[in-house]
């Protein structure tokens, strides 16, 4: 079990991606995609890829990611509305 300030650090620390926190010490993690850190562009650093770029915002985009090859995918509010996103069947 781990402590209570341990706990905190790992839900909700920022270190890695501000530069604050060497990722050589991730080495053989598995993948991470991170979320509810806005980034600009989606970014991997060690076993973490921070993909929020902010969709929440008016200039903001939702990305997805696939793992296995890299790619990603943006679209900004304004594309998903003129697409009518809203109106795609889900699963």
């Amino acid at each position: 079990s781990y402590s209570h300030d341990v706990r905190e650090r790992l839900i909700w620390g920022r270190d890695l991606v501000q530069g604050l926190a060497d990722p050589g010490w991730q080495a053989g993690l598995s993948l991470t995609c991170t979320g509810h850190t806005p980034v600009r562009e989606p970014q991997r650093i060690g076993a973490q890829w921070f993909i929020d770029t902010g969709a929440f915002a008016p200039s903001g985009r939702l990305t997805l990611v696939e793992p296995r090859t890299g790619r990603t995918w943006s679209m900004t509010q304004t594309e998903a509305r003129e697409r009518r996103a809203g109106d795609w069947p889900l699963p």
